[in-house]
């Protein structure tokens, strides 16, 4: 049996299953909780939400953001103990399985929230019937509340953590690790440790490299050699996947894993890449429990949405969504892909999460140009035509755009204020793109024929 730190090819294929499963039962909740806020608006039982500055996928941003946040790393809410996952105990099996962590936060909480059908669903009543005023508080209510969601989910794993540790105080975890990044910046801080000030700062708070403006040179290359000497790609990519924020544990921990103990001195030795057959693979999953689980679920998840799209005629709404659970994982898969873009730039933009723009920027010239055609040929077209454009819309933009991994960036980024700004920089940017598509790829199917 292969194991997964023996095969950089393992390594992927579980991640790409476990972002595929989360794909799609983001998909399925963030559709079927959309539909639930409205029931009530056709004379059924439930709520009935629309209108005004409300758009149907601010219930699943919110939620979204809320489990991130709950399955943020130790370092992100300030712990000072090292846990991928804060909200669960230390020795819990899925603190070291990476590619199920970048398969709920990338792939869940990714695909549940989604970027594009947020503009989508504001923008196009604001061009069409002049409704700018709600487009705008739509846009800064679906912000905001994503901003508090994602709090909450932060002090729910603080809480969770808390009742963990029992008598241990969590507040005065936070205020060491505070004070310690604090000490560094400013030269304090002498450290009784064998490794050197820098090589604590990064095992404190991996990510801060990528916020902080003036860093010393020494930091910013032991940052760099973190992120390029990694012998596992999935392991190493783990904060960019699921996030500036919440895979900051996670890839403190690769390092400890290629440089050995922390304050050994010793260098980890380097891990073999085999080879790996198809008989390989079966025998690996089966020793791992949780990636076998996925697998069998992606499997079943996908069989009933084909069948689905194949059986359902009585509600187009329905076909849609089990085409859209088929289409996600593209969406998603891409997404994880251009993540590793984050960070990449030179100079003064090097802070920039260029990836996550670069995706939901994508995802919304997707969405606007499909709107567009909607809009000028959308009585002529086909039945079928009209599902594959709404599933693609739904399904392959939604999963490729993100509102959750979008608010951790915006909130780390806002922990540096006032060294720099960069939070309201990257917000005022990924806004302004989403309005200015509508009014390139949209405006003009309306006003050109007006």
């Amino acid at each position: 049996m292969v194991r997964k730190h023996e095969s950089s090819t393992l390594r992927l294929i579980v991640t790409l299953i476990h972002l595929t499963l989360g794909a799609q039962l983001g998909v399925l909740t963030r559709t079927f909780l959309s539909k639930l806020f409205v029931l009530g608006c056709g004379g059924g039982w439930g709520p009935c939400l629309q209108g005004s500055i409300y758009f149907k996928d601010l219930p699943p941003n919110m939620l979204g953001c809320f489990i991130i946040g709950t399955f943020a790393a130790s370092s992100t809410v300030g712990l000072t103990v090292d846990k991928s996952m804060a909200l669960l105990p230390f020795d819990h099996p899925w603190q070291s399985n990476f590619e199920l962590q970048i398969g709920i936060r990338t792939g869940f909480c990714g695909s549940l929230t989604t970027f594009a059908s947020w503009f989508l669903e504001l923008m196009v009543p604001a061009i069409q019937a002049n409704k700018w005023m709600d487009a705008f508080l739509g846009l800064a209510v679906g912000m905001l509340a994503a901003i508090s969601c994602y709090l909450g989910g932060l002090h729910t794993a603080l809480a969770v953590d808390r009742w963990l540790v029992g008598d241990e105080d969590v507040l005065e975890q936070l205020e060491q690790h505070r004070s310690s990044q604090i000490q560094y910046l400013e030269g304090l801080s002498t450290g009784s440790r064998e490794l050197s000030q820098a090589a604590l700062m990064m095992e404190a708070e991996p990510d801060i490299p990528r916020i902080i403006a003036s860093e010393p040179n020494e930091l910013r290359k032991m940052h760099r050699q973190s992120h390029t000497k990694s012998p596992a790609p999935v392991q190493g990519e783990v904060a960019a996947a699921a996030g500036v924020a919440t895979g900051s544990a996670a890839s403190g921990r690769g390092a400890a894993v290629r440089d050995g103990p922390a304050g050994s001195g010793r260098q980890g030795r380097p891990l073999l890449d085999k080879r790996l057959s198809m008989a390989d693979l079966g025998s690996s999953l089966r020793g791992y429990r949780t990636d076998a689980g996925a697998l069998l679920l992606v499997v079943v998840l996908a069989a009933l949405a084909a069948a689905g799209v194949v059986v359902e005629e009585r509600h187009m709404w329905l076909r849609i969504i089990w085409m859209s659970v088929l289409l996600g994982p593209l969406g998603c898969v891409l997404r994880w892909f251009l993540s590793r873009f984050n960070y990449k730039l030179h100079g003064s933009w090097a802070w920039f999460p260029a990836g996550t723009f670069a995706a939901n920027m994508l995802g919304v010239c997707i969405d606007f140009g499909l709107q567009s055609i909607l809009q000028r040929r959308g009585t002529a077209m086909s039945y079928w035509g009209l599902v594959v454009i709404q599933s693609v819309e739904t399904g392959f933009s939604g999963c490729l755009t993100t509102v959750s991994t979008f608010v951790t960036e915006v909130v780390k980024f806002a922990e540096a204020i006032p060294e720099n700004y960069h939070a309201y920089r990257y917000t005022a940017m990924s806004m302004a793109g989403g309005v200015l598509a509508a009014l390139v790829l949209f405006g003009w199917s309306v006003w050109a024929y007006d």
